[in-house]
């Protein structure tokens, strides 16, 4: 069973996009800790515990969210379970760019519905932040992952206005400020940034 999940997997996370991944792993994309939540392989015991409990309660098996890093986002390779799992519904994600980057579109990958294990982790509002300077930020994009929508690989535009400002990121914040309905957890796949270099 689980190889037939992973091959419509495969199948339905065909790169559909045809836009260069500027946060791609295998391009130079890293994750930056200091800008990226906790996640559930570092949890202490005392919240490992604690795990174990709201497991037995909700009857989802939350012990498959811990052991996946961060860079997980970073990989063009998704597999069925395979997400960057944080505790909470608000979570967070540092991402350096391999150079200087004019965002103008953002993708975000999820599990396709048929096959998701629970579409409450799934990330629903999502900000995403540039640094133009280490203690300055703007807000480049925000929308709403659609989890019901008829694709799971769904592509968000930056509005012209930012746009019009020319300005370029070597640093990438995603922030989700909220799940569709998790207070466990929320998983992310993939996020890929799309733009011109500079």
């Amino acid at each position: 069973v689980k190889v037939l999940i992973n091959d419509a997997l495969n199948q339905h996370s065909k790169d559909t996009t045809a836009l260069h991944d500027y946060a791609l792993r295998s391009r130079g994309a890293r994750i930056i800790p200091e800008f990226t939540s906790e996640t559930f392989w570092k949890l202490s015991v005392g919240h490992r515990w604690l795990l174990r409990v709201r497991s037995l309660i909700t009857g989802i098996d939350l012990h498959s969210l811990h052991g996946l890093s961060a860079e997980t986002v970073l990989l063009d390779d998704m597999k069925h379970g395979g997400c960057w799992a944080c505790p909470g519904s608000h979570i967070q994600l540092g991402i350096s760019l391999p150079h200087r980057v004019f965002v103008d579109q953002v993708t975000i990958d999820h599990e396709p519905l048929p096959v998701a294990q629970d579409i409450t982790t799934a990330p629903r509002n999502v900000v995403i932040w540039g640094l133009i300077h280490s203690d300055e930020s703007i807000v480049i994009i925000s929308f709403k992952y659609d989890i019901f929508h008829q694709t799971h690989i769904q592509t968000f535009a930056v509005s012209r206005e930012i746009i019009s400002l020319q300005v370029d990121f070597d640093v990438i914040v995603v922030e989700v400020t909220s799940n569709w309905g998790s207070q466990v957890a929320t998983c992310m796949y993939r996020v890929r940034i799309h733009g011109s270099p500079i």
